[in-house]
């Protein structure tokens, strides 16, 4: 481009029928003021466009920073809502699991009370069965000795009365006596 300096720096050559050196120095003179101007603004929108080109890189940057910042942003909320699902799912089986494992400890708990319930029961069964058995016995033998204590009363009463006879002891019940009651000897009489 040219300069103003060159418009005003430039000489022309003189030829015979030529222009008035004058009016060319003094048109020459105008342009290179206007184009001064014109130069001037020029260099002024230059450095305008540069400043605005720079804010426009700036801001182009920018943007794209903020887009990368928005994609990164993006990317950790779902990285951060993916974790919290499985944080959640995690914690959600392993509540599960402990649920599991205490129904199912309370299962066995509740087993092994019923078990042991129905051993104390049966157990229990067998000591009333043993007692029963034990009455049993017992009746049967206090049975066995009131017979003997009435065989031995009679036999006292017999003695008292002087209705008795000796003969060979005979165990009754389990006792033993030589002394036959009146009752007998009547009997072994009618027999006879």
């Amino acid at each position: 481009m040219l300069k103003p300096m060159d418009i005003q720096n430039m000489e022309f050559r003189t030829v015979w029928r030529g222009y008035d050196p004058k009016q060319v120095d003094e048109f020459t003179s105008r342009i290179f003021t206007e184009y001064e101007t014109i130069y001037r603004e020029n260099e002024e929108l230059k450095a305008t466009i540069a400043k605005l080109q720079e804010k426009l890189d700036h801001s182009t940057r920018m943007e794209s920073s903020i887009l990368e910042a928005v994609e990164l942003a993006k990317e950790t909320a779902e990285s951060v809502r993916e974790s919290a699902q499985l944080d959640a799912k995690a914690m959600i089986d392993a509540a599960r699991q402990e649920a599991e494992s205490i129904v199912m400890q309370a299962r066995n708990e509740a087993e092994t009370i019923q078990r042991r319930a129905r051993e104390a029961v049966m157990e229990t069964e067998d000591q009333v069965r043993q007692l029963e058995r034990r009455q049993a016995e017992l009746i049967r033998q206090m049975r066995a000795f009131i017979r003997q204590t009435q065989d031995a009363l009679e036999l006292l009463e017999g003695v008292e009365t002087g209705r008795i006879r000796r003969v060979p002891s005979v165990g009754v019940g389990g006792f033993t006596s030589g002394i036959v009651p009146d009752a007998e000897i009547a009997a072994s009489d009618d027999e006879a």
